[in-house]
């Protein structure tokens, strides 16, 4: 379908037939990218990894490494897909397009109270996105965490504070089971606490609520959201001084703690990925992470002093959890300061696409336009992506899934340690889940030790393959014949 056709498609459905076209149009989109292919990345492995494990029943693992550094929500929620398949891409992609329609609906139902007449245009702008293309067709927790955080404000937006006790404890633990989920999925969840914090004291101070209330519920819900977290973060320390090792964690502790520098660099960062992910053509338009004189921000920084324009209508006219948890989020996220290809700014997504929308209010009925023009563009960069670049190497890494198991089997019951050598990232990462254990490359630190050497296709192998340390060195090299040749060299 062209992008133009797609658009005004579900603009005259959305005038003749109310929602139920144009959001059906969406979920068709998504629907075509279903496939029995994996799209490799390599947190998808991760995910993968611990998912499987948690349906062998061997415990949790990370690529066998009891240090998880990702949330087990996402991969407790994909695990049952292992009972079909070792290797169930095609039911993992019908879950992702299951949490894609999800994500949808619950972006519609909520804008429709937010913008209501936007609501069709939110939810489709946020659903055909470069960026949320890009990582709806990996087994990532970003649709997961989207789906779960608009039906967790939905939830905290139902929140009746006038109500008789029964339904109101009702509402509120239905609101703390999803923030508790959301937490689960990614720890980042945690600032929706202090976002409804902020939207129930309003509320008090409006007299919309009662004051015993509002910190019932936002007690209720910080504690829904924290213990997830705490449980988390505490398996994870353990881990790591039982084992050595660094956690996600300690990660962003040293970031956060770093001169203010660090913290200019998050702020650029984070600027910088609110445009990629809201204007399109731009998902993938930036140059030295954390570089303000980027040329791309005469382009990013103007836009985000929209969306501030736009927040600052918004929570003046509205009371939204949603609109709360945003610089609580942002300012996270800053801290955070590091380059994860704009993919931490795609959960403000539908929140972004309100801001705009509130920023243009002055131009009457042309933002209806400008939001027409950016929904076609978005689908066609993100089909023209998928078709040319993503499609066709999603195939190919398929087609090599046999190779890979060729030289794994020889592996898999030798613990020794394995170096993966002149190989691509893709290739790499098919070779740590497919052995389901950690494969280090060249230079780090470990890799002088590795008991297995796997070489890429035709690559010249390296001088000196025995180790420094260490019982004999064994060099697994698949040709393009698809023979293997085993090279040992004693010391």
């Amino acid at each position: 379908m062209k992008p133009l056709a797609a658009t005004v498609a579900i603009k005259t459905a959305n005038v003749r037939h109310g929602p139920a076209v144009p959001l059906a149009t969406c979920a068709l989109l998504l629907a075509v990218q279903i496939s029995p292919w994996w799209y490799s990345s390599i947190d998808s492995a991760s995910y993968l990894s611990m998912a499987r494990s948690l349906v062998r029943g061997t415990g949790l693992t990370n690529l066998g490494s009891r240090l998880w550094w990702y949330s087990p929500g996402y991969p407790a929620l994909i695990s049952p897909a292992f009972l079909m398949d070792d290797r169930p891409f095609f039911w993992l992609s019908v879950f992702q397009w299951l949490l894609a329609v999800g994500l949808m609906l619950g972006v519609y139902r909520w804008s429709r109270r937010v913008v209501p007449d936007a609501a069709v245009w939110i939810a489709s702008l946020t659903v055909v996105n470069h960026g949320l293309w890009l990582h709806y067709r990996r087994p990532l927790s970003e649709i997961a965490f989207m789906c779960v955080l608009v039906w967790a404000v939905i939830s905290l937006n139902g929140l009746r504070w006038q109500a008789p006790k029964r339904v109101f404890a009702a509402r509120l633990s239905c609101a703390a089971v999803l923030v508790a989920l959301l937490c689960a999925i990614r720890p980042v969840g945690i600032v929706l606490a202090p976002g409804l914090a902020v939207s129930a004291l309003l509320h008090v101070l409006r007299g919309t609520a009662p004051w015993r209330r509002a910190v019932v519920a936002s007690l209720v819900v910080g504690a829904a959201a924290a213990l997830p977290v705490a449980l988390f973060v505490s398996h994870e320390r353990v881990m790591a001084a039982e084992l050595g090792g660094r956690t996600y964690f300690d990660e962003f502790r040293d970031a956060a703690r770093t001169p203010l520098s660090s913290w200019s660099a998050g702020l650029q960062m984070c600027v910088s990925d609110i445009g990629r992910v809201c204007v399109p053509g731009l998902f993938k338009s930036h140059r030295t992470p954390g570089d303000w004189t980027d040329v791309n921000m005469l382009v990013h920084a103007p836009f985000f002093v929209m969306i501030c324009y736009g927040w600052l209508r918004w929570t003046r006219e509205q009371n939204d959890p949603f609109a709360w948890y945003m610089p609580f989020y942002f300012l996270l996220i800053a801290a955070h300061a590091m380059d994860t290809g704009a993919r931490l700014m795609l959960p403000l997504l539908p929140a972004l696409l309100v801001c705009a929308w509130f920023a243009l209010q002055g131009i009457g009925r042309r933002r209806q336009v400008i939001f027409g023009v950016c929904l076609a563009l978005q689908l066609l960069v993100a089909s023209g992506y998928w078709l040319a670049f993503d499609l066709p190497r999603a195939r190919k890494l398929h087609m090599q899934w046999a190779e890979i198991d060729q030289f794994v089997l020889p592996i898999q019951a030798d613990p020794g340690t394995v170096l993966a050598w002149e190989m691509s990232d893709e290739m790499y990462v098919m070779l740590a889940l497919a052995l389901d254990r950690h494969v280090f490359r060249s230079g780090e630190p470990g890799a002088a030790q590795a008991r297995w050497l796997v070489a890429a296709r035709d690559h010249d192998l390296p001088a000196g393959l025995v180790p420094h340390q260490g019982p004999t060195a064994c060099c697994l090299r698949l040709f393009s014949s698809g023979a293997i040749e085993t090279v040992t060299n004693g010391e």
